[in-house]
């Protein structure tokens, strides 16, 4: 499943701090979110949408292993089939569950918005993610999830106004995540190119209720509504479709019992 690029949302946050805000470039980037637990991330069920770290990856409905590739737009991603409608049959959820779930059909994701809709941005990357949920009889759950890969990308110097490549590394590791290591080195195309690899692990807990084939899932310490989603349990897999209030976007996974 295709996800929004970390290092892009990061890059974008220092542009709009550091040149338009300071017309210095010396602005710090976004503050670091966490990945979340079964919940499907301020409604989106995951990818762009959800409330994912590092890699923009958010709740239960977190892909994983895929490399999205931008153009010159920055729009990352790949074309998914349509969901047909879903028979939330429901079933006992109670277990754990291993991440990421494989994607049966739709797309969650909105793509990564080139920083500054720069003409000659380009991105890569190359992210992978493993881990479990657990949904215990007490209605609580809890959720760890390890993410890693490589971020590249490309951004003329052009669109960078005072700021180097050097102060762009300076500003990126800055807002990044501990143990984030990279840097952006000029080429001979004036533009910086920039190459970023990381590795995190969070974990999230929170409560779960079910009624009727619909999961409804509150996370400990969120500010958003609780999120819910359709399901159905088929022996040892666990069917999700979540829906995107907000696009309408929607998409169904797959998760198998541990």
């Amino acid at each position: 499943m295709a996800r929004s690029s970390f290092f892009a949302a990061r890059l974008a946050a220092i542009l709009t701090t550091g040149l338009l805000a300071l017309g210095c470039g010396d602005g710090k980037g976004g503050t670091n979110n966490t990945d979340g637990g079964p919940g499907t991330g301020g409604g989106s069920g995951g990818g762009s949408q959800g409330s994912g770290g590092m890699s923009g990856t958010g709740g239960m409905a977190v892909g994983g292993g895929k490399t999205s590739t931008g153009g010159s737009s920055g729009t990352g991603g790949s074309t998914a089939t349509v969901c047909p409608a879903f028979d939330a049959c429901g079933g006992p959820v109670v277990g754990t569950w291993k991440l990421p779930p494989d994607v049966i059909c739709g797309d969650m994701t909105a793509g990564t918005t080139a920083p500054s809709s720069c003409p000659g941005y380009s991105a890569t990357e190359d992210l992978q993610q493993s881990g479990t949920f657990t949904l215990s009889s007490s209605g609580a759950f809890n959720s760890t999830t390890v993410v890693k890969g490589t971020e590249n990308f490309t951004y003329p110097l052009s669109c960078l106004g005072s700021l180097t490549c050097a102060e762009l590394t300076t500003e990126m590791i800055a807002s990044a995540d501990p143990g984030a290591t990279g840097s952006c080195v000029e080429n001979t195309s004036n533009a910086c190119a920039c190459s970023f690899t990381f590795s995190q692990t969070t974990s999230q807990q929170g409560t779960y209720t079910t009624t009727g084939g619909k999961m409804t899932e509150t996370t400990q310490g969120s500010i958003s509504s609780p999120d819910t989603a359709d399901y159905c349990v088929q022996g040892n897999t666990l069917m999700m479709h979540f829906t995107d209030p907000a696009s309408g976007n929607s998409a169904t996974y797959a998760y198998t019992r541990q």
